[in-house]
């Protein structure tokens, strides 16, 4: 007779990673601004594109840990990616504190990511900025935009995020989903720690 096989799958968290590489890479980016004060070199400008792609892949995991094991929510079909991560946190968490706040904020982040005319980081196309006289010049639109300071700004939402909706936020009733946000605390601890708590830089 046959014997009975047991098997066992162990998972990795990649959410969690990403977040760990967009905190790692805003830190990156910071010590390149410290380095030379404006934000024209391409260590500031790689490590911010890094920073904030992985911030949204990050809040991006995280909702979808929520849509498998919590509440999917009731949306148009094509609704923008923002929007059904703004709508998946809601229906599973309380979180109606962050209204005026998080949607805006994913929005511009996804933006940012890869839904601007201009391409975004997923989409990148060359864009160059407006003629200024000689002997003059001015930062590329793209490290102006991509820079230690939005690269910390993506870093504070995605805290703000990870951090919020937490055990004590989760609505009632969410037994599958209960045990992931538990198992997530200590990261999530780590991760506020770093990514809201430093007020010296913006």
């Amino acid at each position: 007779m046959s014997r009975p096989v047991i098997g066992i799958g162990w998972g990795t968290e990649v959410w969690l990673n990403w977040a760990w590489i967009a905190l790692d890479h805003r830190d990156e980016a910071r010590t390149a601004r410290e380095a030379d004060s404006t934000p024209t070199n391409n260590r500031e400008l790689q490590a911010s594109m890094i920073s904030i792609v992985a911030t949204a892949f990050a809040i991006d995991g995280f909702a979808a840990v929520a849509r498998e094991l919590g509440i999917q929510p009731n949306l148009e079909q094509n609704a923008p990616r923002a929007t059904m991560i703004w709508e998946t946190l809601r229906v599973n968490f309380e979180i109606s504190s962050k209204t005026q706040t998080w949607p805006p904020e994913l929005k511009r982040l996804w933006q940012l990511r890869s839904s601007k005319p201009a391409g975004g980081l997923a989409h990148p196309r060359t864009v160059f900025g407006k003629p200024v006289p000689l002997p003059g010049s001015e930062p590329s639109p793209a490290r102006s935009t991509y820079t230690n300071e939005t690269a910390s700004w993506a870093v504070r939402l995605m805290a703000d995020v990870v951090s919020t909706c937490s055990l004590e936020a989760l609505k009632p009733g969410l037994d599958a989903l209960r045990p992931r946000i538990q198992g997530y605390v200590t990261y999530v601890d780590e991760y506020a720690t770093r990514g809201l708590s430093d007020a010296s830089w913006p």
